[in-house]
């Protein structure tokens, strides 16, 4: 049985509760066909999420390794494929005469790109009719420290890691405005990571997909 490490930020500047917290404490230790996943709560602090996050790989030893972090600016799934060895700092990150754009690994590649089946993961979801979308840019700050840095840490391993944007699911603008609409798109994605298959097709409602493994 494979297993998926899902890691998240529960607190993020800007965000109201600790919506993705409790996605993850729903989805600990539930049983898909294949597969059983494991859940690690971030701190939203660059080099400390990374420590944690590493300590979570070596303790679970997971076939794959999703990073979700929840983000006001986008209404729809985004599928991250690349992290740049590129520090690049923000105004949020109130560090003072820092240097710009240096590389977070000096022994690194320029960039790293996720291997996760992110075309199946898509084909899926829009099966499904949720909205997603497949990023093919380089994160910023937070994200991409700790992108490139897990990508980094695995680079010699056949562990599968990638790094999941999710709309704000509790505000206004999210399309997927229920807990429910979110785990269920959550558990629809981990599924196709286990099968990584481009022609998977799933049916059922959400209780049928749960309670029969998926």
């Amino acid at each position: 049985m494979k297993k998926i490490l899902i890691t998240g930020f529960g607190s993020i500047a800007g965000s109201k509760g600790n919506a993705l917290g409790k996605m993850l404490t729903k989805l600990e230790g539930l049983k898909l066909q294949g597969g059983i996943i494991a859940t690690c709560e971030l701190p939203a602090e660059r080099f400390e999420a990374i420590k944690i996050l590493i300590s979570a790989i070596e303790e679970e030893q997971p076939y794959f390794v999703i990073t979700l972090e929840e983000n006001n600016t986008i209404k729809i799934i985004t599928t991250e494929t690349l992290a740049k060895n590129t520090e690049t700092f923000s105004l949020l990150d109130r560090i003072l005469d820092h240097e710009s754009d240096i590389k977070i690994e000096d022994d690194g590649p320029d960039e790293y790109f996720t291997k996760l089946p992110v075309h199946a993961i898509q084909k899926v979801l829009k099966e499904r009719g949720i909205e997603s979308k497949i990023s093919e840019t380089s994160l910023n700050s937070l994200c991409n420290q700790v992108s490139y840095g897990i990508h980094h840490f695995l680079r010699d391993t056949d562990i599968v890691y990638g790094y999941i944007h999710i709309p704000f699911f509790s505000g206004r603008n999210c399309c997927l405005n229920s807990n429910n609409t979110m785990f269920f798109a959550l558990t629809l994605m981990l599924q196709t990571m286990i099968k990584n298959k481009e022609n998977l097709i799933v049916s059922g409602s959400l209780s049928e997909l749960i309670n029969s493994g998926m």
